[in-house]
This record gives C-alpha cells, structure tokens and sequence, in this order.
C-alpha cells in the first residue's frame, strides 16, 4: 500500500507511506504484523498509483505529482526477507521519478542495491537491546546489532543522515540504554526517537505462546498498563543522556524545544510541518500563561501544506472512526479545515491539547468548562513551556 502517512499527520513531516508484506524480521512486539499478520502487498497497485499520479484524483497522487518524500515504511521493513524483492524496484521507480524516499529499517537485504541509485537521505534504524542474545530471542529474524551498528557506520559515510530508534525502551532489553546511545553518537548518528512499549488489548491477544515468552509477561503487562516508576526513570535517564551528548532528541507529544527534524528540512524540497515545529515557534515567542491563537498555530502549521480541497477524511476516519462519524466531518476538505478540527476537537489524537504545553482557554460554569473562542469561534489555548498541563482546560478570567 502506498497512502497517505496519516498514522504520524503532525508528528512526521513526510506525508505519505509505503508498506509491503508481513515483516519477516518476526519481532515479537511488533504492532503491525500483530495487527495484520498475514498482510500482503499489492504491487500492481502501488506501482499503478505512482505511474497514473499525474491523472489521478487522490490525495496521495497528488503528494506524488508534487514530489513530496514516500516513507519505508512505518509498518514493515523493506529490507526484510519477505520484502525486499518488490521494494526495490519500486524504491528504483521512485528515484527515476525524483520522488525522494525516507527509510526505517532494521537491515536486512538489498540495502547495497537501493545505495547505488538512493540520493543522500534520512534513515532511521531501530535498536532497541544491549545484547544480541536476548535481540536474537524477541527479534528472530532481524539482522545482529553489529549489522545495524555497521548500517549505521556506512550510511553516514554515504551522506545520510542517521537517527537511532531507542523504541521501544524497555527496562528489561536496555537497562543501560547510555551504552547504545554513546556508541550510537560515536558514529555519527544525528538524534534519537525514544518510546516506551505500548501493546493495546488487540495486539496482545494476537500474540503467539513463542512471541508472549520472548517479551516476557512482566513487560506486556506494563505495556498495555499505566506508565510504571521504573519506566519512566530509565526513560528519563536516556533522554537526559542524550542530550548531555549531543543527541537531537524525540518523543511523541514531546514538550521541549528539539532541532530533530531539521535534517529532514535541508534534504527533502516539499515537507509537512509537524506538532515539533509548532513547540518550537512557542518555546520561542510565547511566555508562560500566554494565550496562543489559531492564527498562530496554523501560520506555522500550513508552512508546506498542499492548498485547495482534497479528499482527506482518512486522517480522522481511520484513527478516529467514532468521531468522524458522529461529528459528520465531510471527506473533502482543506488542510486548514483538517487543522481547524485539530485545534478545537480534543478527542482526535493529533489535537495539540494532548500536549503538556496546551490547555484551553475556559470559564466554568456549574462546574463544567466553556471554551474562550475568537470571532471565528477557533478556541484559545494558554501555553504552558514547562509542558506540565495535565488537564483539557485552564480556568482564566
């Protein structure tokens, strides 16, 4: 499938996904083959799409006439064994087609090939284990951590840029995660994303006897639970080293001030702003407890946003079918409508009131809120640098 990127809408700033087969990898926690096991790649389609872009409807096939990057991939690997046969070519097309590419990987085959014709670009490349037995248990198929070590190494030779994935961090896989982070930085690579595990009810139920083993059942049961004291030490513990060393560091709904995807703005023409970008404007130009507009977010938000009307529901139908259907949100739209529902609507996963730093704006009124709204009726936010909100809406006078 190649689509809209509309799992990541404001966190990535590249707009579209591509994703092949089932991963052989086999990893044991790995959401998508867990979700779809036995996925299976149309390549007719994928490679109709991009060689009938230019006459196509969809806002995917507009993304590709405008030459916007296509991410490999978010919910395979295309260097896997089951993938990189029909990734390849299709890789090939797009470079033909200056249709520049982003890869996450954890290696695998094929990697020397997509080299040869892959232009100067950013690679994200998981490692998530200190030692390569315990990698080798819970990541079967995967390639070593020497491999990934030695990826690394020679894509920044090449030109690329290199970003670790510290994700998941788990307590039990990397209890020094310092270790991977300085050997990281020693060779060259730029940030690291760093998540904790997360596993919902569907997911675990989907797990095998082997895969429940391999992660063990104290860390499912913290995945799909509250976040645990010793988690979010080891989590802090890795963000402060990171950025003690000179790591560009990021985190979903991150609250501070973070240059990491920058590299991504020197090498790629046509990119989406993200939720990042937006803290950082705020972290720059906002004092705490000041109110911010939507003017403002979407002055940095719509910053290489396609304009018009295109038929885009699928970044609020997919995540949150519930909402999309009882708030009657339309299937054509502009991105600034698709913010405007971002701004004021809590309930979607993409809001920036899911952030710390974004509170609305409120009176209340026999104990229940009432959003402070400007003459469009777009709500008020009052934001908080310290990223400390844990709360919807902020009583102000």
């Amino acid at each position: 499938m190649l689509d809209l990127y509309y799992g990541e809408f404001t966190v990535n700033p590249i707009p579209l996904e591509m994703s092949l087969n089932w991963c052989s990898h086999g990893c044991a926690y790995c959401f998508a083959n867990l979700n779809t096991p036995n996925r299976e790649a149309n390549i007719a389609e994928i490679m109709s799409l991009i060689s009938n872009a230019h006459k196509r409807r969809s806002a995917a096939a507009m993304l590709l006439r405008e030459r916007y990057p296509v991410l490999i991939s978010n919910r395979t690997d295309a260097f896997a064994h089951s993938n990189y046969k029909q990734a390849l070519p299709i890789m090939r097309v797009l470079a033909d087609m200056d249709i520049p590419i982003a890869i996450q990987t954890k290696g695998g085959r094929g990697i020397d090939e997509a080299l040869e014709f892959m232009l100067p670009s950013c690679w994200y490349i998981s490692i998530s284990f200190e030692d390569d037995d315990m990698r080798e248990v819970v990541e079967p198929g995967a390639p070593s951590l020497s491999e990934r070590y030695s990826l690394i190494e020679k894509l920044v030779s090449l030109g690329h840029v290199v970003y670790l994935g510290l994700n998941p961090l788990v307590p039990e896989w990397a209890p020094n995660p310092e270790t991977i982070l300085q050997r990281a930085k020693s060779l060259g690579v730029f940030g690291v994303w760093i998540e904790l595990l997360h596993l919902n009810k569907n997911q675990i139920a989907a797990m095998s006897e082997r895969e429940r083993q391999a992660v063990g059942e104290d860390v499912i049961a913290r995945a799909k639970g509250p976040l645990a004291s010793d988690e979010d030490a080891l989590r802090k513990r890795a963000f402060d080293c990171a950025r003690d060393i000179g790591l560009e560091t990021f985190c979903l709904r991150q609250t501070t001030p973070s240059l990491y995807w920058e590299p991504y703005k020197r090498i790629y023409n046509r990119l989406f702003s993200t939720h990042q970008d937006f803290v950082n404007w705020c972290h720059a130009n906002k004092q705490a407890g000041e109110a911010v507009t939507f003017d403002e977010y979407i002055s940095v938000m719509l910053q290489g946003m396609p304009t018009g009307e295109h038929r885009i529901e699928s970044y609020i139908r997919v995540p949150n079918r519930a909402l999309f259907l009882t708030e009657r949100i339309p299937s054509v739209m502009s991105y600034e409508t698709l913010l405007r529902y971002a701004w004021n609507e809590p309930r979607l996963w993409f809001s920036p009131a899911r952030f710390g730093n974004f509170a609305y704006a409120a009176v209340f009124e026999r104990g229940e809120p009432v959003c402070l709204t400007d003459e469009r009726d777009n709500a008020y936010m009052i934001w908080d640098p310290g990223g400390n909100y844990d709360c919807t809406y902020i009583e102000t006078e």
